[in-house]
């Protein structure tokens, strides 16, 4: 869809994640470097104040060096298998697909729970991860050299199939580790050599959020932006 609206001429604001594979961000960005369109991808967890105060805090040095990471995303669906059924007059089923494998209709590789196939999406590593990791990597503030996964999968024909059970561990360039589970509390905890950070879309909590009485962080002294709209209402969830 990305590449047929930049061709027709068009700008795009298209939500997480932006492609499925690495090779096709690669075709979009050819496209767009042919046809000088502008792409927007938008991620809102970061207009979010609780995850922009726990990545300031983070790089300027509130929970002193930062050491490690530790992401929850949440367990992957299971289920299947599921029935063809007949295409609904109102989809267009083969553009929906674009281009993923042509295979039947089935009510459950549409709408929200296309998140549970591979051919369309991963999981909650890309759903809750597009969120979650790229709050971490914008604290961390660096690029991972080394990643480590490993996951068990089901064996259910027709069924989805993402990862039963998946964990990941990074290494980052400065150093920084980070861990990715599918089982435990939902959220992102930083730990660092004087002190921790725990924030997901409900809190942020923690030593260092509470010392922010007597040492306050006041929104002007942001860095992470080179640009900051400070007359924008700041956005709590």
């Amino acid at each position: 869809m990305v590449v047929d609206a930049s061709l027709a001429g068009k700008d795009v604001y298209v939500e997480k994640p932006l492609t499925v594979t690495v090779h096709e961000g690669q075709v979009v960005y050819k496209v767009l470097e042919k046809t000088g369109r502008v792409v927007q991808v938008g991620s809102w967890q970061r207009s979010d104040r609780r995850f922009r105060l726990a990545a300031e805090m983070v790089r300027q040095g509130r929970i002193g060096k930062l050491l490690l990471v530790e992401v929850v995303l949440g367990k992957n669906a299971t289920g299947g298998s599921f029935p063809e059924r007949p295409v609904p007059g109102h989809l267009n089923w083969e553009l929906w697909l674009g281009q993923a494998p042509l295979v039947p209709y089935v009510e459950e590789r549409c709408h929200y729970t296309f998140r549970w196939w591979y051919e369309y999406a991963g999981g909650q590593m890309t759903d809750w991860g597009a969120h979650h990791l790229d709050i971490a990597q914008w604290a961390i503030g660096a690029l991972p050299v080394e990643v480590h996964g490993e996951a068990t999968f089901p064996n259910i024909p027709g069924g989805y199939n993402v990862a039963v059970d998946f964990r990941a561990r990074y290494r980052y360039e400065n150093g920084v580790e980070m861990t990715v589970e599918d089982e435990g509390r939902n959220g992102i905890l930083f730990i660092g050599t004087e002190g921790r950070i725990f924030v997901n879309r409900g809190a942020i909590t923690g030593l260092p959020v509470d010392a922010l009485k007597d040492q306050p962080l006041p929104r002007e002294k942001f860095i992470l932006y080179d640009f900051d709209n400070l007359a924008r209402p700041e956005r709590a969830g």
